[in-house]
């Protein structure tokens, strides 16, 4: 005996058992995720696994920036100008990046925001020099200072810190870098695609 082909949208009528592979109802109802979901949605299942605090797009790495001091210049100490060029070569900013003025040597932010800041200084020591002191210098006058090294004639030597800075106001909150070779005139190292003197900046987090 041959089996008839079953029309199931029309024979079928009524509540198929989820034991059936039905639904267990004769229709799904709209959840509205605006107020019917609560609680907080696994990593594993999408979601951030935390149920405040997460701000979208505004995590670390969003903005990085590196300059470098490009060209080679005898000092004895002073802000350094002029010569801050975008580094090249081996890296490209993320985000909008920071902005200098070279005339005055001082940069700016892109954005509010915790930043972390690095600079090395490499330089060659024209004479013995018993007090050399590399600063990050925030808002035109707090200091956070590199190490304060004691230097031979003609040998070359790299400092280098690091500054944790609040940026609350774009305009305001600015930071240069400066050289103190406690009187004494050194040759502070630059170049373009390999840094040498140069800075960074890592946004660590928004306000």
């Amino acid at each position: 005996m041959a089996l008839s082909k079953i029309d199931v949208s029309k024979m079928i009528t009524g509540v198929t058992p989820l034991t059936n592979g039905g639904t267990g109802g004769t229709s799904i109802p709209a959840t509205n995720l605006a107020s019917a979901v609560t609680g907080t949605l696994p990593v594993a299942n999408g979601g951030t696994a935390i149920t405040s605090g997460f701000v979208n797009g505004s995590g670390t790495g969003n903005e990085i920036d590196s300059f470098s001091y490009n060209a080679t210049t005898a000092t004895t100490g002073a802000t350094l100008t002029t010569n801050w060029i975008r580094t090249t070569g081996y890296f490209n900013k993320e985000g909008t990046g920071m902005s200098v003025n070279n005339s005055t040597g001082v940069f700016t932010f892109p954005s509010t925001g915790f930043y972390q800041v690095t600079y090395k200084c490499v330089f060659t020591s024209q004479n013995a020099t018993s007090y050399v002191q590399n600063s990050i210098i925030l808002n035109g006058g707090s200091v956070t200072s590199m190490e304060h090294i004691e230097t031979l004639s003609n040998n070359q030597y790299q400092t280098y810190g690091e500054a944790l800075y609040k940026v609350d106001d774009t305009s305001a909150d600015t930071i240069k870098f400066g050289t103190n070779f406690g009187g004494n005139s050194n040759t502070v190292i630059g170049a373009t695609a390999d840094p040498y003197t140069g800075v960074t900046f890592l946004k660590l987090r928004a306000i």
